[in-house]
């Protein structure tokens, strides 16, 4: 749980041939705690293996970016 969230959502839109992810829809208390690294991921061209295989800190808000890209492996 970050911050006593109780609900959010994370949304990775991909190509799925190839898998590079187009945009991430973040909706949760500390959003914007993420949006560089993703933007920044997004600029290099990331896959959702990518992201899924990117170690997160528990318990972090970024886990649940993690939890999203591990659905769409």
């Amino acid at each position: 749980q970050y911050y006593g969230a109780k609900h959010g959502l994370f949304k990775l839109v991909y190509e799925k041939p190839s898998r590079r992810v187009l945009g991430v829809h973040v909706v949760s208390r500390g959003a914007s705690d993420i949006v560089g690294s993703l933007a920044a991921a997004l600029g290099l061209g990331a896959t959702v293996d990518d992201l899924a295989a990117v170690h997160h800190v528990y318990p972090s808000f970024s886990e649940g970016l993690k939890a999203a890209a591990e659905q769409a492996v």
